[in-house]
């Protein structure tokens, strides 16, 4: 039988490896385990806004957010700033695509704003990430996660949630609008999806 609770902090070294198995091509996941370890732990320090699924004492799943006017991104770039920057140059030097589009969309900011949403939809929440290991698809586990992920949200009096599809995600697509979200936002092929919460 699959448990869903929410996370300590002892899971996230699970959560870690899933999100590796999950997004391997991701930026996050190229930045290494150290600082993808160190970019989960500052969220969950804030808020705890972690659900995980566990088939036995095997983590299977995770989902994870963040309430509005979140710190935790700024805190992470700011206290691995030197790190950061040798690790995107390095990847730069490899010549890593999302690395690549990272630095040149801070660099020529006015020129690829048409390809970034506009965030002018705010809400009280943000789903940020959510894995499922493969082999334990298809079997509603990511539906389960967003149902616990959304309860969760509403002991923090959160009305409105949202979450965004990066590119053409046919899959991702379909999954936010079978729980219940809609597309509020499209830009460059990227959408934003939010949701109101019933209490």
């Amino acid at each position: 039988m699959i448990e869903y609770r929410r996370a300590t902090e002892a899971d996230l070294a699970e959560i870690v490896e899933i999100h590796i198995q999950c997004f391997p091509e991701y930026f996050l996941t190229s930045l290494g385990k150290k600082l993808l370890y160190s970019f989960y732990k500052g969220f969950f320090d804030e808020s705890n806004l972690f659900i995980v699924a566990y088939d036995n004492e095997k983590m299977i799943g995770f989902i994870m957010g963040q309430l509005d006017k979140s710190m935790a991104r700024h805190n992470f770039e700011r206290e691995n700033a030197i790190r950061l920057f040798f690790r995107l140059l390095w990847l730069c030097l490899k010549f890593n695509k999302e690395a690549l589009d990272r630095c040149t969309s801070r660099l020529f900011k006015r020129f690829t704003a048409r390809n970034h949403l506009t965030f002018s939809h705010q809400s009280d929440a943000t789903g940020l990430s959510m894995g499922v290991l493969h082999e334990y698809r298809r079997q509603d586990i990511a539906s389960r996660l967003m149902f616990e992920f959304e309860s969760l949200l509403k002991q923090y009096n959160v009305i409105t949630c949202t979450g965004s599809v990066k590119g053409v995600n046919f899959k991702m697509h379909n999954f936010y609008i079978k729980n219940g979200y809609s597309v509020v936002e499209e830009a460059g092929g990227n959408k934003r999806y939010l949701k109101y919460l019933e209490n």
